[in-house]
């Protein structure tokens, strides 16, 4: 390490040397050697400080992830930015946003002259799933047949609802294979 030259603060009669470090990196070895020594003196600050960092870059990582698949990264449907949500509103009743009765759909998508298509969707659903096993109660979603080619997807295996299944029926039964928990294949049929 060199010293530079001395100099003064200006109305404090302070003065200083500045240190010139050269183009080795002796000064920042020392320092990390310094500072590893006196975190092997004291392994409880030691401990505290490695978990408050590993805890640090764990929860900014997690905060990431999440703001990256919400945020950031773009829904994976053909031309995302053209997709939107229609609702009914009731202010009479306070309800500014609720799904159009299955009428009023029909009514929006035959007079439609604002969007290429419509396509009416309610995930708040939950379904009794049974067959050879024991029933169970299975979330889902009711939608439209349109939906799927709105949304610019298709099913891994078989195919998605025909346009003439767009019929509310009191019961219908429902095959589908299912994949790690995700619907694969899905097809309607009479009872």
């Amino acid at each position: 390490m060199q010293l530079g030259p001395k100099f003064a603060l200006p109305g404090t009669g302070v003065v200083s040397q500045v240190a010139i470090f050269g183009a080795s990196m002796n000064g920042l070895l020392q320092d990390v050697r310094y500072a590893l020594r006196q975190l092997c003196k004291t392994p409880g600050f030691t401990g505290v400080a490695l978990i408050t960092l590993a805890l640090g870059i764990g929860a900014t990582t997690a905060m990431f992830s999440v703001i990256d698949g919400v945020l950031i990264r773009p829904l994976p449907f053909k031309a995302p930015s053209r997709l939107y949500t229609v609702w009914e509103r009731n202010p009479k009743m306070g309800y500014e946003e609720i799904l159009p009765a299955a009428a009023n759909f029909r009514d929006w998508r035959e007079r439609n002259q604002a969007f290429e298509q419509l396509a009416a969707f309610d995930a708040a659903e939950s379904f009794d799933l049974s067959g050879d096993s024991k029933p169970e109660r299975v979330d889902g979603a009711a939608v439209s047949p349109g939906l799927f080619e709105l949304l610019g997807v298709s099913p891994l295996i078989g195919h998605t609802f025909e346009a003439n299944e767009d019929r509310w029926a009191r019961n219908a039964c429902f095959s589908w294979a299912m994949d790690s928990g995700s619907v694969v294949s899905m097809r309607t049929a009479p009872c």
